[in-house]
């Protein structure tokens, strides 16, 4: 069934790429030379990228480039290289043409210089992140780019925490962070088989990353030359997402030693990096170190990270058809460590938590001669990860504590724990990846106009071959957790299977009367290697997304070239579900029966009666969210303003619920035992005892809303101050909801000295909507004789507001002992029993919590000395204006701020 659809499917593709075949007007032959602007020496390894007409190659050892059968017409080209500053050129295509290329080195002295995120040509909601902007902002880690994104805050690049993504939100949730697709150098990066958890120990669930997407942390922006990020509808060539994706542009090229150093109070950081001439090709590689501590007074706990990269590439020449081949292998680990000062603490407790991950990628891009097909691209990768979490953990107890020894269902033996012990544990955690992608891309001209058609498919296979849970089941680490659980081997887990193509249009038309760019794609998405009864995970997912934009006719104003952009787009993406949700562990729930204690060992005797139960849920689909918005962007010479209204609904989001299954076991313990020596099961009388508990099943049940707008304004630079001006922000509204009833039990409450025996099902489950509207003003002053640039950034939060969705507390219907499913009629609200069932709250529990206006201001400097050195320095909140306010509940808040601050140093050598 599935290769039925596929099948169909790839026939649809090739259909269509025949189809445009009979429509290819005259083409013409583009060559050039990449040179460096100063001396003239060739580039070898520049990206050359035709935007008009979706294609692109790199350059030739000699700095030589060629793309065959480009459409006539205007054509706008991008050459970039790292260490340089790109080099944009439009120009109309009449016949074969070559060019020359200069480069200049990036470097202060030149009169302009990004230090800011800009939007991606391709994409109205995207920003990307030059080389420029990335070391500017001085980062530890991925997560410190965010705060280019309109409504983002800055960060001081903390380490000792778990960083995860947050797009378009007031708040934070793990829906948005699983659902953010990481993409390095075409290759996803993904969590999907991270298995490594153990739920009953406090602090494996905290720090866990399971069903929760990347941990930010792990991702060093020093291997990389450029970052974007999308934020609207993606492409349809990127799937398995929700909230949107970063693709990350890892370095490469032939470059100088360049040595950074970083330090901060609670940070430092190295890196090395070369690129070098290879044969026809060339060789980049890094290594990068860094340690972080979560307080500078303390080193009981510490995070570190140390990764490499060696990133082959090559143009090569096979006839006329010419081909580019790269070859990429990375390595990043991490090691989190807490330790007890032996001094308070007389234990031995430990946690160690130790991250490798090595990946091995190639890609070969071939343009073949064909009239129909421009380029064929060929992607494969593996990924392999050792994520191995060791703890011994001090268990104190408080009282007899009884413990089941078996891993079956029913009446069994168990033994008495002592009273403390140490218990040493393993979590280890083998996630792989292979994946393999296809593309094919041609231009073709229909309608007087320049148009790119995509398709593709892509194939990926993650398993997990860790050992898993590992301890002694006579030591468990969380004994007498509600419910329990066994070891179990994540290599038993079955693998993740998603398979998927899809197939873009990009259409593009310049008129006297305006310009229109219009990009409609398919995807079709499938899960193989799934049960049969998962209904909803055996159909092919459809994601059609259409992004848009027309220009007005370009305008004068007082000498000024004006332009008007109306942008807007619609989509739905879809993310499966992960491995975890997949195959949940197995619920143990422990009954004690008889717990006969005697004061001599050989007498005692304990009944434990064991229920499992499978925590799947067959219900499960994948979890997609409707994505549009709308936008502006206005230009009046350098001058420019852009402002994006959007919506995004999710109502299938992932989560784990709680559901209440009523158990019948037996008890020994009503009647006592009046005999002598150690008792049997036929001796004593058995009571049935009915008990209501709780078990969590992965479900679609969470609904998040995002909405807002998101601004940007840029001014002329003001030359008598030699400053640029720039404002950024946004207001955000986020609802957190659910939809799925919730089911809850009263936990205080019992009837007759025993647990309460009924569980309310409710259409509430203390969702939340919050806001938050923000504000970034930069100053950049950029002096290129001295070579320094100075930037003062203002931060204002105007008000962050978070409410509780109201409700009346009433259940929709109630459960017994029996598990009997009994409607909630208003008259039960005060019946003695089910009264404890209506969910009652304070006044004023609903009201708005907010907090006001609030400004800081940081600093950064950066001072290039000559062309083999830079210094830079950098305080956060150095001012700021944080009055007090009275919260909710009339709450005196006093807020206050400090500062932080920090210094780098670059070699090139």
């Amino acid at each position: 069934m599935y290769f039925y659809r596929f099948s169909s499917f790839l026939q649809f593709i090739v259909l269509a790429v025949l189809l445009v075949a009979p429509v290819y007007g005259q083409r013409a032959r583009l060559q050039g030379t990449v040179v460096d602007a100063s001396t003239g020496m060739p580039l070898q390894g520049a990206h050359v990228y035709l935007q008009s007409a979706g294609i692109g190659t790199v350059t030739f050892p000699d700095g030589r480039f060629t793309i065959s059968r480009v459409p006539l017409g205007e054509c706008r080209l991008v050459a970039s290289y790292m260490g340089y500053v790109p080099c944009k050129l439009v120009f109309t295509l009449r016949g074969d043409t070559i060019l020359s290329i200069p480069l200049s080195p990036a470097s202060l002295a030149v009169p302009e210089v990004q230090i800011v995120a800009r939007r991606a040509e391709r994409n109205g909601s995207a920003l990307q992140v030059g080389q420029e902007a990335l070391e500017y902002i001085q980062p530890n880690s991925l997560g410190d780019v965010l705060q280019f994104l309109p409504g983002h805050l800055s960060t001081d690049g903390k380490l000792h925490e778990v960083q995860q993504v947050q797009l378009r939100q007031a708040g934070s949730d793990e829906n948005t962070a699983l659902g953010t697709a990481i993409v390095e150098d075409g290759v996803p990066i993904s969590n999907n088989a991270n298995l490594q958890l153990l739920t009953a120990d406090q602090k494996s669930r905290e720090r866990s990353l399971v069903n929760r997407g990347i941990d930010l942390r792990m991702l060093s922006t020093d291997h990389y030359q450029e970052v974007e990020v999308v934020r609207g509808i993606a492409s349809a060539r990127y799937g398995d997402l929700t909230a949107g994706m970063i693709a990350l542009k890892p370095k490469r090229g032939v470059s100088p030693w360049t040595v950074r150093a970083k330090s901060d109070p609670l940070t430092k950081l190295g890196y090395l990096g070369k690129g070098f001439p290879v044969g026809r090709g060339t060789l980049y590689t890094g290594v990068e170190f860094t340690y972080a501590t979560p307080d500078e007074r303390t080193v009981l706990e510490s995070y570190s990270r140390y990764s490499g990269q060696a990133n082959y590439t090559v143009a090569l020449a096979l006839g006329d058809t010419p081909l580019e081949l790269g070859i990429r292998a990375s390595y990043v680990g991490t090691l989190q460590r807490d330790r007890h000062d032996a001094d308070l603490v007389k234990r031995m407790d430990t946690y160690r938590a130790h991250y490798t991950r090595y990946r091995l990628s190639a890609n070969v891009k071939i343009t073949p001669g064909f009239r129909w097909l421009h380029t064929v691209a060929l992607q494969l990768a593996g990924d392999y990860t050792e994520d191995v979490l060791r703890r011994a953990k001090t268990v104190v107890l408080h009282g007899s504590v009884a413990l089941p020894i078996n891993q079956q269902a029913g009446e069994h033996e168990g033994i008495y724990l002592p009273y403390e012990y140490l218990s040493n544990y393993s979590l280890v955690s083998k996630p792989s990846l292979g994946y393999a992608k296809l593309e094919l891309t041609t231009p073709y001209e229909l309608f007087s106009g320049q148009h790119t058609l995509n398709a593709g498919t892509e194939f990926r296979i993650e398993k997990n071959l860790g050992a898993g849970a590992c301890y002694s089941i006579s030591t468990p680490p969380a004994p007498g957790s509600p419910t329990s659980s066994r070891p179990r081997r994540y290599s038993d887990v079955p693998a993740y299977i998603p398979l998927s193509a899809w197939l873009e249009g990009i259409a593009r038309w310049r008129k006297p009367w305006g310009g229109t760019e219009l990009s409609i794609g398919l995807r079709l998405s499938d899960l193989l290697n799934v049960d049969a009864r998962y209904h909803q995970l055996r159909r092919a997912y459809l994601e059609p997304r259409i992004n848009a934009a027309y220009t007005f006719p370009c305008i004068a104003f007082r000498g000024y070239e004006g332009t008007l952009t109306l942008r807007g787009g619609w989509g739905l993406q879809t993310k499966w579900p992960t491995l975890d949700m997949l195959s949940p562990e197995l619920a143990y729930f422990d009954f004690l029966s008889l717990n006969y204690f005697s004061q001599n060992p050989a007498n005692r005797l304990l009944i434990i009666t064991t229920f499992i139960e499978d925590r799947r849920s067959f219900s499960l689909r994948a979890s997609t969210v409707a994505k549009w918005e709308v936008g502006l962007e206005m230009h009046l010479g350098p001058a420019s303003l852009s402002a994006t209204l959007f919506r995004e609904t999710l109502n299938s989001g992932f989560t784990y619920r709680p559901y209440y299954l009523p158990y019948t076991y037996n008890d020994y313990s009503q009647k006592p035992y009046t005999g002598g020596g150690k008792p049997s099961i036929e001796d004593l009388t058995a009571v049935p005892e009915h008990r209501l508990e709780v078990v969590t099943r992965p479900s679609n049940g969470e609904r998040t809303v995002k909405q807002g707008i998101e601004y940007r304004l840029s001014l002329p630079k003001l030359r008598w101050l030699q400053t640029s001006v720039e404002l950024s922000g946004a207001w955000f509204r986020t609802v957190y909801d659910t939809s799925e009833p919730v089911e809850y039990r009263p936990s205080h409450t019992s009837v007759g000295g025993r647990p309460y025996p009924y569980v309310g099902i409710y259409a509430w489950s203390g969702g939340s909507q919050q806001q938050l509207s923000s504000t970034q003003l930069w100053f950049n002053t950029h002096l290129s004789a001295v070579r320094l640039v100075f930037t003062t950034m203002l931060q204002a939060v105007w008000f962050t507001e978070y409410r509780t969705l109201p409700t009346d507390g009433m259940p929709l219907y109630y459960r017994d002992l029996d598990g009997s499913l009994v409607p909630f009629t208003p008259d039960m609200a005060s019946h003695s029993e089910l009264r404890h069932l209506v969910r009652t709250y304070s006044e004023g529990y609903f009201d708005p919590d907010r907090e006001p206006f609030e400004l800081t201001v940081n600093l950064k400097v950066t001072k290039e000395i000559g062309r083999f050195a830079r210094l830079s320095f950098f305080v956060n909140r150095i001012a700021g204006l944080m009055p007090d306010y009275r919260a909710k509940y009339n709450l005196l808040i006093r807020r206050s701020y400090s500062p932080f601050f920090g210094a780098e140093v670059k070699l090139i050598i």
